[in-house]
């Protein structure tokens, strides 16, 4: 009897076990939950082709399945850190990419182009695209091919290249476009499907065949043999089922074809019968410090640094004034201009910038007189960094003015001399040289807050960082470069703010500077005598 109960709990054991493991034991899968109909967030739940796919595989193996949302320049980087064992994520295969993962083919797709409905122009091909510009998700498979174009096709025929601009989303590429911010839109097919049913009968495809074929497929860590053998044999099973057919024709997907899979060999682990190739470990470094070098001399990030010095500096200029203004405004006794400059401040320190910056971009589509300038990134970006700096250099002003005794605007009343008078040539230059520490440092805010003005696709720094890391997955050492170039630049401006601050702390002359002419003013009382007091306290701190 003992005996007969020693094999029963041994036979429970056995098969509790597995069971104990498989629960433990998930199927941890990075994911983009920005990406509709392959990824999205509904609900609180993963839902579109991907998460549905991955659930039917997991469910076919018997786990369960845990997605971990992730934005895609992310994705490797959560990879090869291990916070999950694979990818599912629309990623496209590409060499770049090849070289940082594994990757499981599992469907196929193709680009469309799209156009505003009421649009004459009807491109076909990317060649119809020279001097149009093209707005796309970051990280796009085509984005190569269309420099390729544009350098092999549009330049020997003496055309003007193509304009690309990226975003970090779809709907932003098609905002832009419904903006007339660009004049096409170059999206996966399946995308545009999704984003023509959401929009209405705004966008129509004009392409009659799908453009650049491209394979997709799920990336694991290199090396990690046991993860590629399960999904291996689990994706060649599931791909003989109802259901993954359902689940293609409900996307309007493809599965890989023959031609696509011998292509893209080179890039796969996989053969084209789904079976795991014999290869031997592949070692690769942790870090890529030739890349990183290469990347320092990119004339890419040379012109956007560029780029980045021009429009800080005119956003801080601008501000600086516009914001000396609402800070005089606010003090004045006008209640209408001290209500006014008080309601600007509060709003513009509320609004987040990157909620402008959208905004403003995007305000064409209600306001098509707008069309003409903040259809331009760089205008867009500059507007809304006055905008929004403004108002923390009006409080600068506010703090550096108020900082000035009262009795000198007193003394100078008492002498005859007008309000504007009494500003211009005694509390603000004062006033001015206090507020200049700062006024810089807030320079410096400003050049690093041009990284945001990159969602409209202004070509600065992070932008051209953004677009080779979602290329080649290289994340952590572009964004080296992209810090090393931001460092170079602040490092510069503040050398020359600090040489500035000490030129004019250490002037013998600053009403050179700070004051505009000589001033003489007689006291009412003793006409005879001038009195030269007030032009003294302009002179000195």
């Amino acid at each position: 009897m003992n005996l007969l109960k020693k094999w029963i709990i041994t036979l429970l054991a056995g098969i509790a076990l597995p069971c104990l493991a498989n629960e433990a034991k998930p199927l941890k899968v990075g994911i983009d939950l920005t990406y509709a109909p392959y990824a999205y967030n509904e609900h609180q739940k993963a839902q579109g082709f991907d998460p549905q796919f991955m659930r039917l595989l997991a469910q076919q193996a018997h786990q369960p399945i845990e997605f971990y949302d992730t934005r895609i320049e992310n994705l490797i980087m959560g990879l090869t850190s291990k916070h999950y064992d694979m990818v599912a994520s629309a990623l496209y295969v590409n060499a770049e990419r090849a070289r940082q993962v594994d990757f499981i083919p599992y469907l196929q797709t193709g680009g469309v182009l799209l156009v505003r409905q009421n649009d004459t122009f009807s491109p076909q091909t990317l060649q119809d695209l020279c001097g149009k510009r093209v707005s796309m998700m970051k990280g796009a498979a085509w984005i190569s091919l269309m420099q390729q174009v544009s350098q092999n096709h549009c330049q020997p025929r003496h055309l003007a290249p193509i304009d690309i601009r990226t975003y970090p989303t779809a709907p932003e590429a098609s905002q832009a476009l419904l903006s007339q911010g660009v004049d096409v839109q170059y999206e996966d097919a399946a995308v545009a499907s999704a984003l023509l049913h959401s929009l209405g009968n705004t966008l129509k495809i004009t392409n009659q065949q799908l453009l650049n074929p491209v394979l997709i497929g799920l990336a694991i860590r290199k090396n990690d043999t046991e993860t590629a053998e399960f999904l291996a044999r689990q994706i060649k099973q599931l791909q003989q089922t109802p259901q993954y057919t359902a689940l293609l024709g409900h996307y309007h997907l493809s599965p890989p074809d023959k031609a696509l899979l011998t292509q893209n060999a080179p890039y796969l682990i996989t053969d084209e019968a789904s079976n795991l190739k014999q290869r031997a470990d592949i070692h690769s470094g942790l870090f890529d410090y030739h890349y990183l070098i290469t990347q320092l001399k990119n004339p890419d990030f040379i012109r956007a640094g560029l780029w980045v010095i021009l429009l800080a500096s005119l956003a801080w200029l601008l501000a600086a004034g516009f914001g000396l203004i609402l800070a005089l405004a606010n003090r004045s006794t006008s209640r209408l201009l001290h209500h006014s400059s008080a309601l600007y401040i509060w709003l513009f320190r509320s609004l987040p910038l990157l909620v402008l910056l959208i905004s403003l971009y995007n305000l064409p589509r209600i306001w098509a007189a707008s069309h003409m300038v903040l259809a331009k990134p760089f205008y867009a970006g500059l507007i809304a960094l006055i905008l929004s700096e403004s108002a923390y250099m009006a409080e600068i002003h506010r703090a550096a003015l108020q900082g000035i005794p009262s009795g000198q605007f007193e003394a100078s009343k008492a002498l005859g001399l007008r309000p504007l008078t009494i500003y211009r040539h005694i509390i603000l230059p004062q006033a001015l040289r206090l507020a200049l520490p700062p006024l810089t440092n807030q320079f410096i805010t400003i050049i690093k807050l041009t990284s945001l003005v990159s969602v409209i696709s202004f070509t600065e720094i992070l932008l051209v960082g953004q677009q080779l890391y979602t290329r080649n997955f290289k994340v952590m050492e572009t964004l080296a470069v992209v810090a090393i170039y931001y460092m170079v630049i602040i490092s510069l401006v503040s050398w020359l703010l600090k040489r500035w601050e000490h030129y004019l702390k250490h002037c013998r002359h600053p009403r050179k500077y700070f004051s505009f002419r000589k001033i003489n003013i007689t006291s009412p009382l003793q006409p005879e005598e001038p009195i030269m007091a007030v032009k003294g306290i302009a002179d000195h701190d």
